[in-house]
């Protein structure tokens, strides 16, 4: 006896024998994750020991108000600084946030090179004061 198949029976076939074998394959990927997390749940990680520093911390401030007036003059903390010296001043005080303010009159090309400082010393956060000082 002599069995023909049309080429769409073939790819039929064909086909579910691929789905089958895929699902197969993922059934047994799915029970060896379970596995693995069962056995992980019951056998914990390693617990380090973390050493502890000895140096009494310091509590950091958790923002820097910088103020930038029409004639260039900048302040930190409602003290005027220079702008090269403000990295010294981020590096000592590692603020969380920093918030700029600016008189009417400020542009962004008296803003943008406190930007670029900012950024130079690691700042990513920081926020324009919406409302300008007079």
């Amino acid at each position: 006896m002599i069995f023909r198949s049309s080429t769409r029976e073939i790819l039929a076939v064909s086909t579910a024998f691929v789905l089958i074998v895929s699902n197969l394959l993922l059934e047994t990927l799915f029970i060896q994750k379970v596995r693995y997390i069962r056995h992980l749940q019951a056998n914990p990680a390693i617990c380090l020991a973390v050493p502890q520093s000895t140096k009494a911390s310091e509590p950091l401030p958790d923002k820097l108000v910088l103020t930038l007036r029409t004639n260039g003059t900048l302040f930190v903390d409602d003290n005027a600084v220079e702008l090269k010296s403000l990295g010294v001043i981020l590096r000592a005080r590692v603020p969380a946030k920093v918030y700029i303010r600016y008189t009417r009159g400020v542009g962004y090309a008296q803003i943008k090179p406190l930007l670029v400082e900012l950024g130079n010393n690691g700042v990513k956060n920081v926020s324009m004061d919406s409302k300008p000082i007079d």
